[in-house]
């Protein structure tokens, strides 16, 4: 079963501020207008750099792998090593 949607509590008034906020930008409330396409611009650049530090999120959790059969892999393979570095008594 996938995740649970966001909760509308949460979701609507960070949205709402988001729109807010660019209208304020865009028409100059408080500010001189910036414009639609200087708008548009960051917008496009918030949302690839999301994407981006996703597929980099999504590629290390690949990397870090915990599951338990890949761990006692590499503690077996850890504790080989120390075990042989361990000087015999004579």
């Amino acid at each position: 079963m996938g995740k649970p949607p966001a909760e509308w509590k949460l979701v609507i008034p960070c949205e709402a501020t988001q729109l807010i906020g660019t209208l304020g930008v865009v028409y100059g409330w408080f500010m001189p207008p910036t414009g639609w396409p200087l708008a548009i611009m960051i917008w496009g650049y918030a949302l690839l750099s999301f994407a981006l530090a996703s597929v980099i999120k999504i590629g290390a959790y690949r990397l870090l792998d915990h599951r338990a059969e890949p761990q006692a892999r590499h503690l077996a393979r850890v504790e080989g090593s120390l075990i042989s570095r361990v000087p015999r008594p004579r």
